[in-house]
């Protein structure tokens, strides 16, 4: 039964995405940013539809996050937002690196603490593979350029800069409802902390960097005493 519930929610996808996408392109600019979201959330679910076609299953989550970036930037080009690209690359990046690296340091190392029984069930003994860390960077190149990025903006041009950074915090979280409420909050948390490193420094690439290191102590950094070699990583 819950398999076909699931199955049905994800043939809505493809025909969500196609109403979505006249929503962004006719609507007004204040309901774009929902539109956006509502865009690169149905089109999750309709690559989930396609997925089981194509067999290895690095290449198509490579394929899928290059895709969802190609077709952002299409997207803000047809709609003549390119613009707001280049604003994300007009800030201080050294700052908003140096912000971003603190604040990741102390909220992953926060929650170490605070969920210490967890951080025995995970070990560092998970392989790390180039293939794994190329396919993490692009995820995270794609969600920073969609929420902190083009739905971030576009927010900033009809909001307070705080109700932006909440509205584009809860929608990252939202775009994570399905792997459970510690995630969620913990997303939501996370996308204040980047949303405000772009609203305060205005450089994306610094919090693309936070996003990334964070994705990779979350995954490795339970057990600091079995940490591969750098030749372990390159020999793999």
């Amino acid at each position: 039964m819950r398999k076909k519930i699931h199955y049905g929610l994800l043939r809505l996808g493809p025909i969500l995405f196609l109403l979505s996408l006249v929503g962004f392109f006719t609507l007004p600019d204040k309901l774009k940013w929902f539109m956006l979201f509502l865009l690169f959330f149905s089109f999750n679910f309709s690559y989930k539809l396609i997925q089981k076609k194509i067999r290895k299953k690095w290449f198509s989550e490579k394929l899928f996050f290059v895709t969802e970036i190609l077709l952002l930037l299409i997207i803000m080009f047809l709609t003549k937002h390119f613009y707001l690209f280049k604003k994300m690359l007009a800030g201080n990046l050294l700052y908003g690196t140096t912000f971003c690296t603190l604040a990741v340091l102390i909220v992953t190392f926060g929650r170490k603490l605070l969920f210490q029984k967890i951080k025995q069930k995970r070990h560092l003994a998970q392989n790390i593979s180039k293939k794994a860390v190329l396919c993490d960077l692009l995820a995270v190149i794609g969600e920073e350029i969609l929420f902190r990025g083009a739905i971030l903006y576009l927010l900033l041009n009809n909001f307070t800069p705080p109700s932006a950074v909440l509205i584009s915090s809860a929608l990252f979280s939202l775009a994570h409802v399905h792997k459970g409420r510690i995630i969620i909050l913990w997303c939501f948390i996370n996308g204040i902390i980047f949303s405000f490193s772009v609203v305060t420094f205005g450089n994306i690439l610094s919090v693309i960097w936070g996003h990334f290191l964070l994705n990779i102590l979350n995954k490795y950094h339970w057990s600091f005493k079995k940490v591969p070699t750098i030749r372990n990583f390159i020999g793999r």
